[in-house]
């Protein structure tokens, strides 16, 4: 049992550092995540989903029908689909919007384009930014080392074991 649950904390800890090189290489390379707050782009991204908007998207090479992110006014970032092109800019329109924005997106408010989204991702993301979600996090990790260092010190006290044994049995004339 005890071998199992060594197993199956070694690959939870592979797992996670997996994940975190993944989302480092991916921000490093400006391909940053983005929560979904609202309805306004269901079904294609739901509420409380995360998106990966590449930051180093070429506003020009933006076509009708890309999901695009842009800064408003007041500085939020909002991920809407690009309708149509016009000479102040892209129009946008939530897919589950009824009109289109009214915001033209030009060259000094477009943020990126959407590379993909990951669905409900999104609520644990939020939860960590609280206190008690990265108290619970830094809990898992150090409950993670701790059941590591006990299989560790338990694989070192079974290979010393061995080795008594081995010893004992030479010095007692070996094997008959």
């Amino acid at each position: 049992m005890k071998n199992v649950v060594s197993k199956a904390m070694t690959v939870f800890n592979v797992c996670l550092l997996g994940i975190v090189l993944l989302v480092a290489v991916l921000y490093i390379s400006g391909i940053k995540p983005y929560v979904v707050m609202s309805g306004s782009m269901e079904p294609a991204l739901k509420t409380g989903s995360v998106c990966w908007i590449n930051e180093n998207y070429a506003y020009e090479d933006v076509k009708a029908g890309d999901i695009i992110a842009f800064k408003t006014p007041m500085g939020d970032l909002v991920t809407h689909r690009v309708v149509e092109k016009s000479a102040e800019g892209f129009v946008t329109k939530g897919d589950g919007n009824r009109v289109n924005d009214g915001i033209p997106v030009d060259k000094n408010n477009f943020a990126g384009l959407n590379v993909m989204s990951v669905p409900f991702l999104g609520y644990a993301v939020s939860f960590i930014g609280t206190f008690p979600g990265r108290l619970i996090c830094v809990s898992l990790i150090l409950l993670a080392a701790a059941a590591c260092l006990a299989a560790d010190r338990q694989k070192k006290e079974s290979r010393e074991d061995l080795a008594y044994e081995y010893d004992s049995l030479m010095m007692n004339g070996g094997m008959k």
